[in-house]
């Protein structure tokens, strides 16, 4: 399928919160994703303007194409008015761009009054300030081994250090010093082609991202549920762990997910998961008697994900108490339903948001229902950033941990551990 037409699928599919940025992305049959991400990435920065635009002008009742699929014709139109043209795999749509040209231009022009610019790229909103935060890659050990990695890396000119002695404009790598394989780079290091990645020997994945496994630690050869595993980072993580022994059992209910869950691991070569296209919360628990440990990363909102591009795909509803109460109240039934496995011995909660109404609260009251056989670990004691402890009310919030890009240099996440009383 043509650039345009893969372009408007994964447009469609993050304006519609189906998948994230990466994941309809990644997911895409399009070959080349770097020129695939950037394309969906300047359709959604400017996104809000382009709609302003078709708003004032004629262009989707204009060709049958744009009817069937608005997505499109905002690809075409942000490649028309920011872009170079409509050239190559774009030519096929000039003729209508050409026949709306003054509609076109008459458009933006109000526009462009409306924010009193003289630029539309200046009519965009600015994030909020947030840190910048390192690019991290784990090495995946079911593939290669940190050093390799470190040597491939130097041999590119980067330099191996230590935290301390970084220099924010020099290339450098450095091994971080709380994630077991966890190299930290330079923001914005662009490694999307570098064949490190393509073999499966590093994975792009935040400090954050990597805890959950790390806490959970499985013990070679045992059985472990990942209960919400696309697109399959942390899967793969438990893998590695592992060393591809026991059993991970990953379940996905989205079915297109579930496919860039396979790709994903088969690209990392796991081979001791048996990926699940089904609904964790519905799973008879008595076929899985011999499962010591869960993790149980569920959909949040979000909110701890600090990219430009978050601000951009977010809307007025994404925080609302409403949404806000309908994901913990589902966070709340899966992290259950992980918890009334007859043998499981740990299991993590984790989100990638920074609201108390999806971590802590939600963790306060599931273990007030299971405290006769759970209680909450205390994880990580070294870690600074601990959980809240709703004042007072919860205090074993502490025991819990957040990171955030203030604190730790890491998207904004939250992590508790249930443990088994009697193990």
């Amino acid at each position: 399928m043509a650039l345009p037409s893969e372009a408007a699928k994964s447009l469609h599919e993050v304006r519609s919160r189906v998948a994230s940025v990466k994941t309809a992305v990644y997911g895409s049959t399009y070959g080349n994703k770097k020129q695939l991400m950037s394309v969906v990435c300047e359709c959604l920065k400017y996104a809000d303007i382009l709609n302003e635009i078709i708003d004032c002008c004629n262009l989707i009742s204009s060709d049958k194409r744009f009817k069937r699929n608005k997505d499109l014709a905002l690809v075409v139109l942000c490649r028309y008015v920011f872009g170079k043209g409509l050239n190559g795999c774009y030519s096929t749509y000039k003729k209508v761009i050409e026949s709306q040209k003054s509609a076109i231009h008459s458009a933006v022009e109000r526009v462009k009054l409306r924010h009193k610019v003289t630029d539309l790229r200046h009519a965009v909103k600015e994030a909020e300030d947030s840190p910048a935060l390192p690019r991290y890659l784990r090495v995946n050990t079911l593939v290669s081994q940190i050093s390799k990695v470190i040597s491939t890396l130097t041999s590119q000119g980067y330099s191996h250090t230590h935290p301390q002695e970084t220099c924010p404009t020099e290339k450098f790598v450095y091994i971080d010093p709380d994630i077991d394989n966890l190299l930290v780079l330079p923001t914005n290091t662009d490694l999307h082609s570098s064949p490190l990645l393509k073999d499966g020997s590093v994975v792009l994945q935040d400090k954050a991202s990597c805890l959950p496994a790390h806490v959970l630690n499985p013990s070679p050869g045992s059985h472990v549920i990942d209960a919400c595993a696309a697109p399959g980072n942390k899967t793969s993580h438990l893998a590695a762990l592992l060393n591809n022994t026991g059993t991970i059992t990953a379940f996905e209910l989205n079915t297109k997910r579930c496919r860039v869950l396979e790709n994903m691991l088969k690209r990392a070569r796991v081979t001791c998961c048996r990926v699940e296209n089904a609904d964790f919360t519905q799973c008879d628990v008595t076929q899985y008697s011999n499962v010591e440990y869960i993790l149980v990363d569920p959909s949040c909102s979000g909110s701890g994900i600090t990219s430009r591009l978050n601000s951009l795909t977010d809307d007025q509803h994404s925080s609302s108490e409403l949404r806000l109460k309908k994901l913990s109240s589902f966070q709340s039934v899966i992290l259950k339903k992980a918890l009334s496995f007859p043998r499981v011995k740990r299991v993590v909660y984790s989100t990638c948001s920074i609201n108390c109404q999806e971590n802590e609260q939600v963790v306060q009251d599931v273990l007030s229902q299971v405290k006769k056989d759970f209680t909450i670990e205390k994880i990580l004691p070294s870690w600074s950033h601990r959980g809240d402890t709703l004042d007072g009310q919860f205090p074993l919030g502490e025991h819990c941990i957040r990171a955030s890009p203030e604190t730790t240099q890491t998207i904004g996440f939250f992590l508790a551990m249930f443990k088994r009383i009697d193990s």
